[in-house]
């Protein structure tokens, strides 16, 4: 559990402070890498841990909205389960935003009312993210 808060912590240091923007509030955000670690080496409901923590720094590139928070803990979970089912890590995340990531983002972005072209680069921003 200490490992996976650390790891967490270290991905919200580095979603906080070392975001590469894209175009005005899309960014790509490297702190997934460290909740991927803890899915890896301890499973999902650790990686879950540690991707509640390192997601927080997803919420001033989504203007306080928690979607990014929820993608995060979800991305951990699936793809931590499918990787115990022996599915690589890229193939599971790929499954991950294509069945659940990229609806919710649908969702939130018509709730929103965000223009086309700025939801099309987040669709394809996302899976490159973790």
């Amino acid at each position: 559990m200490l490992v996976s808060l650390c790891l967490g912590a270290l991905g919200l240091l580095v979603n906080l402070f070392l975001p590469i923007s894209l175009f005005d509030h899309v960014h790509i955000l490297f702190g997934g890498v460290f909740y991927f670690f803890v899915v890896a080496l301890y499973g999902p409901w650790f990686g879950l841990v540690a991707a509640a923590v390192a997601s927080l720094g997803t919420l001033p590139s989504w203007d306080g909205r928690f979607i990014g928070w929820f993608l995060g803990m979800g991305e951990a979970v699936a793809v931590g389960w499918l990787y115990r089912r022996k599915v690589s890590t890229v193939s599971s995340d790929l499954i991950y935003w294509s069945s659940i990531g990229f609806p919710m983002l649908l969702i939130a972005d018509a709730v929103k009312g965000g223009t086309t072209a700025v939801f099309w680069v987040e669709i394809l921003k996302h899976p490159l993210n973790g």
